[in-house]
């Protein structure tokens, strides 16, 4: 199990959006606020899909992040937000 894994939703694995904007920083050797900057353009665009839990417990029904929500109010969303 990786660090950053949160679990199943959906039939599908997702993982901290802090843990993948790290792994992003560390394989493309850029700094930690250009990957999480990055990784919000890729939520906004809809082509990362994240989605947001109480307390990171995914056993609750999570609620999907709509892409336009990270282009109004991203910082808000990033502490509880998961990608897949």
């Amino acid at each position: 199990m990786k660090d950053g894994y949160v679990g199943y939703w959906d039939g599908e694995e997702w993982v901290y959006f802090h843990w993948a904007a790290s792994e992003i920083s560390d394989k493309l050797a850029i700094p930690s606020r250009s990957a999480k900057a990055h990784l919000r353009k890729l939520c906004a665009s809809g082509e990362i899909r994240a989605i947001s839990s109480a307390e990171s417990d995914l056993l609750e029904e999570p609620a999907p992040i709509p892409p336009s929500r990270w282009r109004d109010r991203y910082r808000r969303i990033m502490a509880s937000a998961h990608c897949s």
